[in-house]
């Protein structure tokens, strides 16, 4: 009987919702490029290569007339890239064991500077929700543009450091997990244009994130360090949408 109720529930959604296809819905599956790039202070002489990586998520929108739209989007991806810098005179924090002559130990912290190099990878995941509205130039051209706001879900990023620890000529190398110096949100603007053959949808739009990828109290990196991407989707609408021109 239960059985009965849920088909039949189901079948009068799908029945409404056809009558008033407004509403389209569907899967996306694409590839995300760029790179987090610094701003302000960052040395000039910082290198960075880009990195592909996965976006999987699913789409809503509601259509409002033939010409205006809004669509909102629930992703998973990965954003990441590999960088290369020189330290000169980075503020580092070194660490003094002194061993007094009863055996006790002493440990001091203190404040110096590193010179050397430094390269890592940033390899960071996002649970994002876009928010876009959409129009159309024709049934097939269509401009996009809006916001986003994500979470970061999970990071792999770390770093190597190579080099000299104030006065020392004693070469320190020094490898060091960045997942934790992270921000835990991200939040920006996206543009972007489709193209759209009955239920495909190709996709390709541009995201500039506001908030920088590392916590404020990383003191390392005392500048904003941005998402900068490019992503290519192909998604398929499930319902194609007649305009309420056409009701």
């Amino acid at each position: 009987m239960k059985g009965v109720v849920f088909f039949l529930s189901l079948f009068v959604t799908s029945h409404l919702i056809a009558q008033n296809q407004r509403v389209s819905f569907g899967p996306k599956v694409g590839m995300m490029i760029g790179a987090p790039v610094p701003h302000g202070n960052a040395p000039e002489d910082a290198t960075g290569k880009p990195l592909l990586g996965p976006n999987l998520g699913l789409l809503f929108g509601y259509h409002f007339t033939d010409k205006w739209a809004v669509f909102s989007e629930l992703s998973f991806h990965e954003k990441g890239a590999k960088f290369e810098s020189k330290l000169v005179n980075q503020e580092y924090i070194d660490e003094v064991v002194l061993v007094t002559p009863d055996g006790t130990v002493h440990r001091a912290e203190i404040k110096t500077i590193f010179n050397g190099k430094s390269n890592g990878e940033l390899d960071n995941w996002y649970l994002s929700v876009p928010v876009l509205a959409r129009y159309s130039f024709s049934p097939k051209f269509h401009l996009i543009g809006g916001g986003y706001y994500a979470t970061l879900v999970m990071s792999n990023s770390k770093t190597l450091a190579e080099g000299f620890v104030g006065a020392s000529t004693i070469l320190t190398v020094e490898e060091k997990d960045l997942s934790s110096e992270m921000n835990e949100t991200d939040y920006g603007a996206i543009c972007g244009v489709q193209y759209q053959f009955k239920p495909l949808v190709i996709d390709f739009r541009l995201s500039y994130g506001f908030n920088s990828i590392f916590r404020s109290d990383y003191k390392t990196i005392n500048y904003p360090v941005r998402n900068v991407y490019t992503e290519l989707s192909l998604a398929y609408l499930f319902l194609k949408p007649r305009g309420p021109s056409n009701e």
